[in-house]
């Protein structure tokens, strides 16, 4: 009978006469979590959180600053854009590379992208900025969670990806009032750079504690079964998909500029979107090895069902997350760090919340 613990993708059988196979096969992790890590890791994942809905209540100030306040909405699309194409991207390269490689890759341009925009000397060069701290904040948050899967105890995962969650939303619901009161009193750019130094210190805490390769690299023996090719990099998928996020995103820029199907602009990116989304889906289902997203993932188990869920609750939650500041800055006159205080309430649900899910399920 299926439950919770039942694996997604049935495991490779091991050979009845090869003893270091099956016990490569039924290792399981160490029972010690390296907490020291563990904080790190959270540190990193609320940076990056903290990051995205700091430009929230800062992208109006960044944009006038530049004379383009219209443009200001691209700061915080930049930055999201960036995320959902690399997103896919690093299950597979850190399965190719490693984790800590990829790991180090993502802090690295995440502190990159944050010192291109708190240097810009244009609004192009700030949005280029957010796209580059984009690609590394998406490592940053995804690779955590996939290592605490693959390094932690099965009866533990659960629970120390609820703290994950944790910060993960209380850097959501904490950044937009911090970056309001951060751009009130140092200004906007120091706020930026301020970030590449913190991330520099998750990148120098990852090269001293992360271990260099996935316990599933670890117990694989070669001349087994259970060694399997490296799976390819879907170079296409990639590029298939990141043109339809760009064009669904322009087209959601457009709508929520008012200025959706009054330009031949709309028609295109329209076209754009649907073209390159069937050219994904064909080639996720026919053309390459290894595709970024199995279609066939989506039937098993109830799993297509918890992607819907994901996707309504992530909708719900940044249009409310993206809006509240803005509402209460142009309704009330109030200060940008008054208005993202509003915001904390999300966060002590959000706390709440992941403990006690996160304790049920360990459970």
């Amino acid at each position: 009978m299926s439950d919770e613990r039942t694996p997604l993708v049935a495991s490779p059988k091991c050979p009845q006469g090869d003893p270091e196979a099956q016990s490569g096969r039924e290792e399981e992790p160490s029972s010690k979590v390296d907490w020291v890590f563990l904080v790190i890791a959270q540190a990193g994942v609320f940076l990056a959180q903290a990051d995205d809905s700091f430009v929230l209540s800062t992208h109006g100030e960044i944009a006038s600053h530049f004379q383009r306040l219209s443009l200001g909405p691209w700061l915080v699309t930049a930055y999201n854009l960036g995320c959902c194409v690399a997103l896919p991207m690093y299950g597979r390269l850190s399965y190719i590379y490693g984790y800590k490689v990829m790991l180090l890759s993502a802090y690295s341009l995440f502190a990159f992208g944050c010192a291109i925009t708190g240097s810009s000397v244009s609004i192009w060069m700030a949005v280029a900025g957010r796209a580059i701290a984009g690609v590394g904040g998406s490592g940053m948050m995804d690779l955590i969670s996939v290592m605490i899967t693959d390094m932690a105890p099965l009866k533990d995962v659960a629970l120390l990806r609820s703290y994950i969650v944790i910060a993960a939303n209380v850097g959501v619901s904490v950044g937009a009032p911090l970056g309001g009161m951060l751009a009130d009193v140092i200004g906007w750019r120091w706020s930026f750079l301020g970030q590449a130094p913190m991330a520099g210190l998750c990148f120098t805490m990852a090269v001293w504690r992360l271990p260099s390769k996935p316990r599933h690299q670890q117990v694989r023996k070669s001349g087994t079964n259970l060694t399997k090719q490296n799976p390819e990099l879907d170079f296409f998928g990639i590029c298939f998909l990141g043109i339809t996020i760009a064009a669904a995103m322009g087209l959601a820029h457009l709508f929520g500029e008012g200025e959706f199907g009054q330009d031949q602009i709309t028609a295109v990116l329209l076209a754009v979107v649907l073209v390159a989304g069937i050219l994904f889906g064909l080639n996720e289902a026919f053309w390459t090895r290894d595709p970024l997203m199995p279609f066939w993932l989506l039937k098993t188990k109830g799993i297509g069902i918890v992607y819907i869920g994901q996707v309504l609750v992530e909708f719900s939650l940044f249009s409310l997350i993206s809006n509240i500041s803005e509402y209460f800055i142009r309704t009330e006159n109030v200060t940008n760090s008054v208005a993202g205080s509003y915001l904390l309430f999300i966060c002590f649900g959000a706390l709440i919340g992941s403990l006690l899910y996160g304790k049920r399920i360990q459970q």
